[in-house]
């Protein structure tokens, strides 16, 4: 049985954070992001020893849900859940998709079901393979959670810091309208923008964005879009630069061309996630 360390959670603001062997490597590099100043929902780290506990029902669980509870009191509704494993989001495995997100939680008791269900995915036997693919054990894999305030953005997407097939030094942008799950499961075609590093726009293609996901009435919904979202970008240019601009400096800090979810909400852009481009991309890219 796992010893459980005397803080099962840690909030990205704190210094600590940053450490992947105890939060995963997603919650150590938006920790980092976070203290870096940059707009990062607000969100907690629950240990990779904590949610054993959890998931194993021990004496200690109890005590760790009361904990779980007051910090949910801090945050804002709605709520995500994530996985943060310490596989995923390496530089050489990205375990992309594989572990469970669950979107739009509203009540503590639903955070608590989406925990049980992140620790039993690392058991899904597509991530065994894949996991074995890359050399990685089954026993090596363990899994925190990190619980963010959901942002609910105008649009949403996914972005690279270079071309992730030729590594040209590009930013490629991809992004859709609403949330960005519509995109990472494929339901759409998302708009492509491809910028350079002097900011000058080499692409613009609009998406077959037929749909969105939005969050309405305390819950996570899919409707159409109106002919005129579908035929425009998702994003003006000046976001797409402002993007791009962003997804430079975090290369700069992060030491490797990265590939990051990012939110545009109340004026800002927000970044969900930052990994090393590991994978190829999602649409064939210009």
């Amino acid at each position: 049985m796992f010893t459980l360390m005397s803080e099962p959670l840690y909030w990205l603001n704190d210094d600590r954070c940053r450490v992947a062997a105890n939060v995963g490597n997603k919650a150590a590099a938006l920790a980092q992001l976070t203290l870096s100043r940059y707009h990062v929902p607000l969100g907690f780290a629950i240990t990779v020893d904590a949610l054993a506990e959890i998931t194993d029902c021990t004496n200690n669980a109890s005590s760790l849900f009361s904990d779980i509870r007051e910090a949910l009191k801090q945050l804002p509704r709605p709520w995500i859940a994530r996985s943060s494993a310490t596989v995923e989001d390496s530089e050489t495995a990205s375990f992309a998709g594989m572990f469970t997100s669950v979107l739009g939680l509203m009540t503590e008791d639903s955070v608590l079901d989406a925990l049980r269900i992140i620790a039993g995915s690392k058991h899904n036997p597509a991530l065994i393979k894949y996991a074995l693919s890359k050399q990685i054990e089954s026993k090596q894999i363990r899994v925190a959670a990190l619980i963010q305030a959901l942002v609910v953005p105008e649009a949403s997407g996914v972005a690279f810091s270079r071309h992730p097939r030729t590594f040209e030094n590009k930013i490629v942008i991809e992004a859709t309208i609403g949330l960005a799950d519509i995109l990472v499961d494929g339901s759409v075609s998302p708009d492509l923008i491809s910028v350079l590093p002097d900011g000058e726009i080499t692409v613009e293609r609009v998406g077959s964005k037929t749909s969105k996901s939005v969050f309405e009435y305390e819950h996570l919904v899919r409707v159409h879009t109106t002919s005129s979202e579908q035929r425009a970008l998702s994003i003006s240019l000046v976001t797409a630069r402002t993007i791009a601009t962003i997804l430079q400096s975090i290369e700069r800090d992060l030491g490797r061309p990265q590939d990051i979810e990012w939110a545009q909400a109340s004026g800002k852009i927000f970044v969900v996630q930052s990994r090393s481009i590991t994978t190829p991309p999602r649409i064939p890219l210009t």
